[in-house]
């Protein structure tokens, strides 16, 4: 297991020292936790670094943006009426023009490449780092959900009325099979899984264009996700529900205490942990034995993302951005659109 992914479960569970703890620059709110990591801050295991000076964005890396003349890191936020927009870990916010449908979510890939899809089959696609995004053509009217990517040439959709459409090397076509509303997918070392209406979870062969149903939840789940370097995964849905996989076949009814709907979840790439936001401000941190939850004031959380240094964001209704150089740990909230966000990515690293 690399440093990062150390780091990263230990923030998660609240044990490792060098979790920052420190929630400086909080604006219009603030996140709370009766268990928040306690460490001292600034050390080369925090997962922050020491930021470049500044003009303009070509100054900065990949993943970055010129922010008061220091390059820090930014992420895609996607939301209601097409909203699209680059967004610093300090709530600057940069507008791009409106997409023609709502965007439901948004997967980024590498350091230049990002996918959006949402409302009556939109497909958009950005191969310059967001400085464009061009309509892609989709095999579906259909409103789609969720978006997810291999990070190698394999991005997959899914959506309303069973609606399940996947893109090899720039190819699109349609996977057929599966029924119902599919409000999440996910790729990883577990396969290529999809969950949605009456707890039904579907499965599909990256090279095939069928889908079968593998397991039926008991409840009713929003989202799901599954380890790129293990066989773990995870969905969470109404009532805060959360199920655990170790082989993405098998799930287990995970007791946590909360009671709110839960919309979204990230893991770790090694699998050994999660972050999760819902309803009511609450984000649950989780991992294979025990859990810890951080609420965002009472806002209603729609979508997640840290990369591997920590840095990322839960975004919701009312155009809240919620933003986190700890892992999660304590949040920055800031406001950045009139539009309810859906989505939120990074180019550059990869999630933990």
């Amino acid at each position: 297991m690399n440093r990062w992914s150390w780091i990263a479960i230990g923030c998660l569970a609240g044990f490792v020292p060098g979790c920052d703890d420190d929630d400086d620059g909080t604006s219009s709110g603030s996140a709370t936790s009766d268990d928040a990591p306690s460490t001292e801050s600034g050390g080369p295991d925090d997962g922050t670094t020491t930021q470049p000076e500044c003009t303009e964005i070509a100054d900065c890396g990949s993943g970055q943006m010129c922010s008061d003349g220091t390059c820090e890191d930014m992420f895609w936020v996607v939301g209601d009426e097409g909203t699209v927009i680059r967004v610093g870990a300090g709530g600057q916010a940069e507008p791009h023009p409106s997409l023609p449908q709502d965007v439901a979510a948004i997967e980024c890939i590498g350091t230049t490449e990002a996918w959006l899809v949402g409302g009556s089959g939109l497909v958009a696609r950005t191969i310059d780092a967001g400085a464009t995004w061009v309509i892609v053509d989709s095999p579906t009217t259909a409103d789609l959900r969720d978006v997810e990517g291999d990070h190698g040439d394999v991005i997959t959709a899914v959506g309303v009325d069973g609606t399940w459409i996947i893109s090899r090397a720039g190819v699109m076509s349609s996977i057929l099979g599966a029924t119902g509303e599919l409000r999440g997918v996910a790729m990883g070392t577990a396969g290529m899984l999809a969950v949605g209406e009456g707890g039904a979870v579907w499965a599909a062969e990256p090279g095939a264009d069928v889908a079968t149903q593998t397991a039926e939840l008991d409840g009713a789940p929003w989202a799901i996700d599954l380890a790129h370097h293990a066989t773990t995964g995870i969905a969470v849905g109404q009532s805060g529900a959360v199920w655990w996989s170790d082989d993405g076949t098998a799930w287990t009814r995970r007791d946590v205490d909360v009671v709110t709907d839960l919309h979204a979840v990230q893991i770790a790439g090694d699998g050994r942990g999660a972050i999760a936001v819902g309803d009511d401000g609450v984000v649950l941190h989780l991992d294979a034995t025990s859990s810890r939850i951080v609420r965002v004031d009472d806002h209603a959380l729609r979508a997640v993302h840290l990369d591997i240094h920590g840095a990322g964001a839960a975004v919701g209704l009312g155009g809240v951005v919620a933003s986190t150089v700890d892992f999660g740990g304590t949040f920055a909230v800031h406001v950045v659109s009139e539009h309810d966000l859906r989505g939120v990515d990074s180019l550059g690293p990869t999630h933990w």
